[in-house]
Parts: structure tokens; sequence; C-alpha cells
């Protein structure tokens, strides 16, 4: 059986038999769906995969209960459709300091106005692995939800 869970479940597991709730998680990363075998689901063009965009918001059925199928943990966000929990969750902090004073800014590249200048040699948590973000053509660190500094000011 490729997908277990912490309790027991079985394959034949009907999604209409079973009163659902769902929790909601935003895209951190393009993420593919996946089939109850770990497989990538295929569009109708056998040649393209099912992607979801970065930034959109899936539901996860159950109440966001985690599958583990061959290992990799997944939410169940259809019938026999599952998405990565990689996906979904801020990885943790990598450490940055400032070698300039900066700003912080919005998710539009916008100064926040009510946010104090952060001073030369502060040392920063870059979220999500120090991923780096383009906004209005920038390079930004997210360094709290909808927090972002831009890279120049970092050693």
């Amino acid at each position: 059986m490729p997908v277990s869970r912490e309790t027991s479940v079985t394959k034949d597991n009907n999604l209409n038999d079973v009163v659902l709730t769902a929790k909601s998680f935003p895209l951190l990363h393009d993420a593919y769906l996946y089939d109850e075998n770990g497989e990538v689901v295929l569009t109708s063009d056998p040649q393209k995969k099912s992607v979801l965009k970065k930034g959109k918001t899936i539901s996860s059925l159950q109440n966001g209960h985690v599958y583990v199928i061959k290992g990799v943990k997944f939410y169940q966000v259809g019938k026999n459709q599952y998405v990565k929990v990689a996906n979904t969750v801020l990885q943790g902090p990598k450490r940055l300091q400032l070698k300039h004073n900066a700003f912080v800014y919005d998710q539009n590249g916008k100064r926040v106005k009510k946010s104090k200048l952060l001073k030369e040699g502060t040392v920063l948590s870059a979220l999500n692995g120090a991923e780096k973000f383009k906004l209005k053509n920038k390079t930004y660190y997210q360094v709290g939800k909808n927090q972002y500094v831009k890279v120049a000011n970092t050693l």
C-alpha cells in the first residue's frame, strides 16, 4: 500500500464516504500534482505535467492531514491528487548580516513606512533557506511575513 498515514488507512478509502474538512496553504514554490503512488500527474497532453503556480492557495483535504508516500510527505488536494508538503512550508532561517543600512519592503517592493531603518551590522534571519525573490526588478530576501530586505544590502 503506497499511501500511509499516522493512523491506519485503506487504499479503497472513497472520498465520497468521508466528511471532508479543508485547510488552506499558500504554495511557496511551483508544485506538481502527484497520484497515490507518488507519480507526477500528467495533463491531457501526455508530454505536460500538472503544475500549480507559486502563490496559489491550495486546500488540503481532511483538515491538512499529512500522508507519506514513498517516504515523502504530501497533502491531499483532490481525489487521488497530492501536493508535497515541502512546497507549502517555510524552511529554516539562514543568517544574514547587513553591510549597509536597509529598509523593509512589502511583497509589492514598496517600503514599509512603519518599519524602522535596519542598521549596518544587524544580523537577520532570511526565511525559506534564503531564497531570493524578484520584486519590481530588484532582488530581495524574505525576513518575515510580507517583509523583505534587498539582497544588495547584505553580506
